[in-house]
């Protein structure tokens, strides 16, 4: 029988009977394809024609599913039987290369090539507040106290809005001229990461009060690849970070001691993006050689292969839900 986690009834059941677990996956085919975790199955493909989907993000609540492609951020209602969209969210003038959802899903931050980062509240469909940079922002991420957020950028720099005073109050010139692709930061909030082009992965203990009251001069500097590291990401318990990379592979490390704990290998082209579950046991990737994997941490292994795109188009973004995570 179905698990209700949430108010969206009898359709959420649905969806948690085909198999508990689903993920969403998009990039250059013109389709943002829902499969069934376990069996590999597509159950439901949107047509998705703007531009390529540089990123998703499926709400805290399970509700909503954003989709960031060029300029505009698409949401459609994963909670409805129709899955129909929502709301366009229109205002960066390039690429938008991350978002997120504050813990109540009630607001989305974005970034974007256009040299901003924007917060939207959707009952306006307008962003609420920008902060502008000198160069493409690449990653940003809300820390756990709702209140900050952490943004890098082509350059190098590191950049901390405080949401309260509506103002950016910290930046640091982290690594200049080695592009920044990627920043996580543990769910208790005591780690933060972040990764660049040249494969370097940098690591932050945080302060207990959060990005403000941290030296963010004080890192540790960890060679993670010999290439290009796209997405750096910790696991839901907080122990493993997974980076992954242009060299095919995605490596997991130790989050507090930063060792080399596995390589997870069987991707033939670059790994754009990765995904955890909730219970941090498994993890889903998205590659350049148009498919996407689910890997059991333990073993290191592929439990299953997702293909089903297009001329062998890219699969960029991927994004997970599972009943744990509602």
């Amino acid at each position: 029988g179905a698990v209700n986690h949430s108010s969206a009834g009898s359709v959420r059941s649905e969806i948690l009977n085909m198999g508990e677990i689903f993920l969403v996956t998009a990039g250059y085919d013109a389709a943002i394809r829902f499969w069934e975790a376990p069996s590999g199955t597509v159950y439901r493909t949107i047509s998705y024609t703007d531009s390529q989907v540089n990123k998703l993000c499926i709400s805290p609540n399970n509700e909503q599913l954003a989709v960031a492609g060029n300029q505009k951020i698409r949401i459609f209602n994963i909670a409805s039987k129709d899955f129909f969209e929502e709301i366009t969210l229109s205002g960066h003038t390039n690429n938008v290369t991350g978002i997120g959802y504050d813990q109540t899903s009630s607001w989305l931050y974005s970034c974007s090539e256009d040299c901003s980062v924007k917060i939207w509240d959707f009952r306006t469909e307008k962003f609420q507040h920008e902060v502008h940079d000198k160069h493409f922002v690449n990653a940003a991420e809300l820390h756990p106290n709702q209140a900050e957020i952490v943004f890098g950028n082509q350059n190098g720099d590191i950049t901390i809005w405080d949401l309260a005073a509506g103002k950016k109050t910290k930046s640091f010139v982290l690594c200049p001229d080695d592009a920044l692709r990627s920043i996580s930061i543990t769910p208790d909030a005591k780690r933060m990461a972040a990764v660049t082009n040249s494969g370097t992965c940098y690591t932050w203990e945080l302060a207990r009060t959060g990005l403000m009251d941290t030296d963010l001069s004080k890192y540790s500097e960890h060679k993670a690849h010999d290439v290009h590291v796209l997405k750096c990401l910790y696991s839901k318990d907080g122990k493993i970070l997974a980076t992954t990379s242009a060299d095919h592979t995605v490596r997991l490390w130790d989050a507090e001691t930063m060792s080399l704990d596995k390589t997870l290998s069987g991707h033939s082209r670059w790994v754009w993006d990765c995904a955890f579950s909730s219970d941090s046991k498994y993890l889903v990737t998205a590659s350049s050689d148009a498919s996407a994997r689910l890997w059991d941490l333990q073993s290191g292994e592929t439990i299953r292969q997702y293909s089903g795109n297009k001329k062998e188009k890219a699969m960029v973004a991927i994004a997970l839900s599972d009943a744990g995570s509602a």
